[in-house]
């Protein structure tokens, strides 16, 4: 364990660091500008309402989770900011942070994201129970089965928080806002590689559970019935697949980042933890690759693509049971005000 001096020391030799003052910056600057992209993202193209009430939850929660992550990460990096450069201190003791403000002001952060691990790969699984049981998935509308992955994301990231927290000094003086503490870092490295293998799991599944829904859409091409949960699961790739592709792979650079740099000195370690985070640049990343594919469609095979992607397909599934008119007229989902004809002879 670092000794008061030592923490003195390295606190003083940050305050005058121009390289942790660009460090921090840079952090600050990515964050704000990516959570504006998310805010826009999320405001025009993330209600979901043209899926599944189940999906549609667990859609909207990582959502959510994803901006309050961005938020409070953005604060967290703002506050270490304002401590070692807004007010400037003749004792470099001053820099430092008593233990339990420092757990405080970074386990907010770290819960929401060990929230949004849980919450993509919760939302694969219940991807994975659409494809199996897609015909009974179809008929139901409930909510049960996505309020319960809801409560087991808190819950999970809860259980790790409480994991860390048993090994934190509270009444250690810390250099920097962080939930990890020197005798419990390799606690936390364990955790980041099950977060990493949970993260890589959840993509595989995803391309497998997609092959599976391709193939059952030429299968049923013809067919008019068994062709709507189909669908939604092959629109619902191109909604998952950025997010937890973009999530996963800055998860795993960070890992790597944070196990190379292991070996510097004990009393660095900690920060060295903090500059390894590329969460930052994951905030830009997540909105730009979900624009790309969700709406633009790219590398969206056209074969395979949605004639209506648009469309609330369980209204008109339910409108399609009766003799109806020849044509329904179907409104567009939020952000755009004008309507489409669905003709009941088209290709669905």
């Amino acid at each position: 364990m670092p000794t008061l001096a030592e923490n003195c020391a390295i606190a003083g030799q940050l305050s005058v660091s121009l390289e942790f003052f660009i460090v921090l910056v840079v952090r600050i600057s990515v964050s704000s500008f990516g959570m504006g992209l998310l805010l826009m993202t999320v405001w025009k193209y993330g209600l979901y309402s043209n899926f599944n009430l189940q999906a549609r939850i667990l859609f909207v929660t990582n959502n959510i989770v994803l901006l309050l992550y961005c938020f409070a990460l953005t604060t967290c990096n703002f506050i270490d900011f304002l401590r070692f450069f807004a007010f400037r201190h003749k004792n470099p003791c001053d820099y430092l942070i008593y233990g339990f403000l420092s757990f405080l002001n970074r386990a907010f952060p770290n819960f929401l994201e060990y929230t949004l691990t849980f919450g993509l790969f919760t939302t694969v699984i219940e991807r994975v129970v659409a494809t199996v049981a897609w015909k009974t998935y179809e008929a139901g509308n409930g909510a049960r089965l996505a309020i319960a992955f809801v409560f087991l994301q808190f819950i999970g990231a809860t259980c790790i928080m409480l994991t860390l927290a048993e090994g934190f000094d509270f009444t250690e003086i810390l250099v920097s806002s962080t939930v990890v503490s020197v005798r419990c870092i390799t606690r936390f490295k364990f955790i980041k590689v099950i977060q990493s293998l949970m993260l890589t799991v959840s993509l595989v599944i995803l391309m497998c559970i997609y092959k599976v829904n391709a193939g059952r859409y030429w299968m049923y091409q013809k067919g008019l019935n068994c062709r709507y949960q189909v669908r939604e699961n092959l629109r619902a790739f191109y909604s998952i697949l950025p997010l937890l592709a973009s999530f996963g792979i800055f998860q795993l650079i960070t890992s790597i980042i944070q196990f190379l740099n292991g070996n510097v000195q004990t009393a660095e370690v900690i920060i060295w933890i903090e500059k390894g985070s590329l969460a930052p640049f994951m905030f830009v990343t997540i909105p730009v690759t979900l624009y790309t594919f969700r709406v633009k469609g790219l590398f969206r095979k056209a074969t395979i693509r949605p004639h209506v992607p648009d469309v609330e397909i369980y209204a008109i599934n339910e409108k399609m049971m009766f003799a109806g008119p020849k044509e329904i007229v179907c409104f567009k989902m939020h952000g755009c005000r004008s309507h489409i004809k669905v003709k009941l002879n088209q290709s669905f």
